[in-house]
């Protein structure tokens, strides 16, 4: 056969294939997509036209990679995607050909050829990832991305697929930066798109914008989901079969409007939705019906409507067992736990243990799927699973749950880069520390009910931690060249300008991974263990106070003869949400109440209602800490090993805000009347046991050096913020130094006070103070020219050489509300800059009393008792309290002689 003539059957062959194949996408007739098929086949398989016709070939094989995506998506089979990606390697390999294959076909290695090739080879590796959980595939479908970015970085359809991939990976990793590049991925497509195009991005954009509503409650983004949405909706025709599919997602964002709000509106619109689609029979896909299936369950908590119940869990079981094969695997664990949700309802309203026994099924198949492909599903499910078991009484099973949750919130922090995205994790993590606690307790594993506090509190603060006292001798015995890497990035991560952070930071973990892989070291730098534990239990134990649902425990855990162990206190009072009452006031009360509103009624209360407003706050806490010993506190101090005279507590969540060693009861044999905590023992406190340790540790370096004072005295000169006792407090702490650095007044600038921070043994700030709680970053001290020493101006301050920070100044110890786990306040962020203990205030103080504190403190920390600082400092308060106002101003002697003044007023605060 002479060349013209190949050249011409070649040619109507690739026209023929090409037109059965668009009628298959226009009809569904399967026996098209096989002419077509084989058409291509028989092209390639043709030894005389591979070798005349290269260009042929490689459309050939283009166009069949393409035809065998709707071969998989038809039968579902892997092996079309695995014979796809060969053809579309074997396209790609070819050199670029300026000629045409028959017709004018272009060839695959031409511009759009090979854009087009690319993009078939990015669908193909994500299917077959989506099935095999393969990240080569992942990493090559990221190749594929890249590579149609640089040859058409503006492609409305490159930036889409940028955006997809985005999404998988945030699905996949729960990397919130990633959901932010498939925003602006789509952002840009539809800025570029063709009609058509747009509509595509719009819809995408429109998913990914709820998807970020989600995390941070922006009204904002479900706003803008909603208006793409109506736009698309409005540009398609009539007949248009996408008006189902962004119908759904229109009802989608109404269900989320719902959950942000509790709009009811919105919730019977999003559900009116989805019964028209199912009229209409266009709601059969799986991701459909488990999206009616969750509205109604969320309709049923409100109404009680057990037709909703019922309805509901036949979509959800549908969802699961329906035949649609399309849905991605990645689905399946979102599935699972809304149809668990149903059954759990459904048991809570009958009973039936064969409903909770399906429940459990369904929860424990969703995390366990979840945590390899979809971590922020696997978080929701495990709490969801644990709330259920728990109610139940089932212990053993909750335990499980809690502890995959931690799992699920170790791993969604991990993969936090940039921007809040780590603190949106702790976020959407709240609570589950002390609920865990609880549960394995319960369960009997009171270890494990330890490290379920350890591994969920100031999880930032010990990852910091860990990063920089990171084991590298046992990386560097496995691979120096690795070790010798961590520690690069490390270095790199620590001094990065915020606008170099966020590629420092995905350097570091890139790192960490690597490291992860190699044997032996698969849980190097993962969570805290058994070993941090034991290693932080001294002679004296540390305390574990949690708040459950339903009853408090505390964890004592110690260190004998026997060895280390943990025993179980049971508080039966001590619940999370009697807690969150008294500190805030009733449960949807809207405003705030309780102890913290009589305490910003105090705070900001002007001079008319000031005395009555002290009275109420006062009284408020007296009743608080009087409760608090009966709910917890005196019978843990009854639990105490016989001898204890320090204990360390952890106490997460709202325990956070409350001064334990204040709790009292009647005592008439006292002074005052009461017995108060710290009568029995002196208490310290640490956001875990990982951070007691670094204390401790931090505090024996300090001993071999030379103590040192660097003292900030009043800056703030106006009469306005004068600090009439000031000076007889840094004097009392300044007298027992020789070697002394004194910023008073105006000296005591931001600047000056940065520059001597790393050289001082004790810093003592005498000053005024502010805590933000919805901002703790904010919370300052203030000093010269009435410029705050904020605590994010600290975060980057090194205390090397520090034993001790006295912050006698007001709210020091008050911790942000938001991340009340991360105890972020000033007094946490001097012991995170590598101070060995810092003694902070827990509300706002008065100047007298505050310097009799603090120079009684110095007394018998620095005087001839030379008391350890747990112990002066309880010795201290026990004297202020119980002393007269004779013998205080006995004990003041010389500065009283001098004619010194400290009045009993109640003013000024600091």
């Amino acid at each position: 056969m002479d060349h013209d003539e190949l050249a011409r059957q070649v040619r109507e062959a690739l026209v023929y294939a090409e037109l059965i194949w668009s009628r298959y996408r226009d009809h569904g007739a399967a026996a098209d997509l096989k002419a077509a098929t084989h058409t291509y086949r028989k092209i390639l398989a043709d030894p005389t036209v591979a070798a005349e016709f290269p260009a042929a070939v490689q459309s050939a094989q283009a166009n069949l990679a393409l035809a065998l995506l709707d071969v998989h998506a038809l039968t579902g089979e892997p092996r079309w995607l695995d014979e796809a990606i060969d053809l579309t390697d074997a396209a790609l390999a070819l050199e670029p050909d300026a000629a045409a294959a028959p017709g004018g076909t272009p060839a695959a290695t031409g511009h759009e050829g090979r854009m087009a090739v690319l993009n078939t080879r990015h669908v193909a590796l994500i299917r077959r990832h989506m099935a095999t959980r393969s990240k080569a595939d992942f990493a090559a479908a990221d190749a594929a991305v890249a590579a149609m970015k640089q040859l058409a970085p503006d492609s409305p359809l490159v930036r889409i697929n940028g955006g997809n991939q985005a999404m998988l990976r945030f699905d996949a990793t729960g990397a919130i930066d990633a959901l932010d590049d498939a925003i602006a991925d789509y952002e840009r497509a539809a800025e570029l798109a063709t009609p058509a195009e747009r509509l595509q991005a719009l819809g995408a954009l429109a998913g990914a914008l709820v998807e970020r509503h989600g995390l941070y409650r922006s009204l904002d983004d479900l706003a803008r989901a909603y208006s793409a949405e109506q736009e698309v909706l409005a540009a398609l025709p009539a007949d248009s079969p996408l008006h189902a599919q962004h119908s759904m997602v229109l009802g989608n964002i109404l269900l989320a409007r719902h959950e942000a709000d509790g709009n009811l509106e919105a919730l019977d619109a999003a559900i009116d939705t989805y019964d028209r689609l199912t009229a209409l029979d266009k709601a059969e896909s799986r991701n459909q019906l488990q999206n009616v299936g969750y509205a109604r369950f969320l309709r049923y908590r409100h109404r009680r409507d057990v037709r909703d119940l019922e309805l509901g869990i036949l979509a959800c079981s549908q969802a699961i067992t329906g035949d649609d094969e399309k849905s991605p695997p990645q689905a399946t664990p979102g599935r699972l736990t809304n149809l668990a949700l149903g059954l759990g309802e459904r048991w809570r309203l009958k009973g039936d243990a064969a409903d909770l026994a399906l429940a459990r099924q369904c929860f424990r198949g969703a995390v366990a799927d979840g945590l390899s492909v979809h971590p922020k599903v696997a978080l929701n499910a495990a709490v969801d699973w644990g709330a259920l078991e728990s109610e139940a009484g089932e212990w053993a099973a909750a335990h499980e749950a809690y502890q995959a949750g931690i799992s699920a919130l170790q791993s969604l922090f991990e993969a936090g880069v940039g921007g809040d995205a780590q603190e949106v994790w702790l976020y959407e993590g709240r609570g589950l520390g002390p609920r865990a606690a609880y549960a394995a307790a319960k369960a009997g594993e009171p270890v494990a009910a330890a490290l379920a506090i350890e591994r969920t509190r100031a999880v930032a603060w010990t990852r910091a931690l860990r990063l920089d006292t990171a084991d590298l001798d046992r990386v560097a015995a496995v691979d120096a060249a690795l070790a010798r890497r961590y520690r690069e990035a490390a270095a790199r991560r620590r001094s990065a300008r915020p606008q170099d952070a966020v590629a420092a930071a995905r350097e570091l973990a890139a790192v960490i991974q690597a490291v992860r892989q190699r044997p032996g070291l698969e849980r190097w730098l993962v969570q805290s263990t058994l070993a941090d534990l034991e290693a932080a239990v001294g002679e004296q134990p540390i305390v574990y106070l949690a708040a459950a649902d339903g009853a408090g425990v505390a964890l004592i855990a110690t260190r004998a003869d026997e060895g280390f162990h943990v025993d179980v206190l049971w508080l039966p009072e001590l619940t999370d949400k009697a807690v969150r009452e008294r500190l805030r006031g009733p449960d949807g009360a809207g405003e705030l109440g309780g102890y913290l509103a009589l305490y910003e009624a105090w705070m900001h209360a002007n001079d008319v209602a000031y005395e009555a407003a002290t009275e109420a706050w006062s009284a408020a806490l007296d009743g608080l800490m009087r409760w608090y010993w009966d709910a917890a506190i005196g019978p843990l101090l009854a639990a105490l090993p016989a001898g204890t005279e320090r204990v360390q507590l952890v106490t997460p969540g709202a325990l956070g805000f409350l001064p334990l060693h204040a709790a009292w009861v009647e005592d008439p044999a006292r002074p005052s009347g009461r017995r108060y905590a710290l009568d029995v023992v002196a208490f310290s406190s640490a956001p875990n046991a990982v951070v007691a340790a670094m204390a401790a540790s931090a505090a024996l370096r300090c001993e071999s050096a030379a103590p040192s004072l660097l003292a900030v005295e009043n800056p703030l000169v106006s009469a306005q913020h004068d600090l009439p006792c000031a000076a007889f407090e840094v004097h009392s702490a300044a007298s027992r130094f020789t070697n002394t650095t004194l910023l008073r007044g105006a000296q005591a600038t931001r600047e000056r006070v940065l520059a001597a921070l790393p050289q001082a043994w004790l810093v003592h700030f005498c000053c005024h103070g502010d805590a933000y709680t919805d901002n703790p970053l904010a919370s300052a001290l203030h000093l010269a020219a009435n410029r705050p020493l904020t605590l994010a101006s600290l975060l980057d301050t090194r205390l090397e050489r520090c034993r001790l920070v006295m912050l006698s100044a007001c709210e020091t110890a008050v911790i942000g509300t938001q991340l009340i786990d991360e105890t972020i306040s000033l007094q946490s962020a001097l012991l995170q800059a590598g101070a060995a203990a810092a003694i902070a205030t827990a509300w706002a103080v008065y100047d007298t009393s505050a310097a009799l504190l603090v120079a009684r403190f110095y007394a018998e920390w620095r005087g001839p008792d030379a008391h350890p600082p747990h112990r002066a400092l309880q010795l201290a308060q026990q004297w202020l309290r119980d002393s007269t106002n004779d013998e205080k101003l006995e004990w003041l002697g010389v500065w009283a002689a001098e004619g010194k003044s400290l009045t009993a007023n109640a003013q000024p605060e600091r």
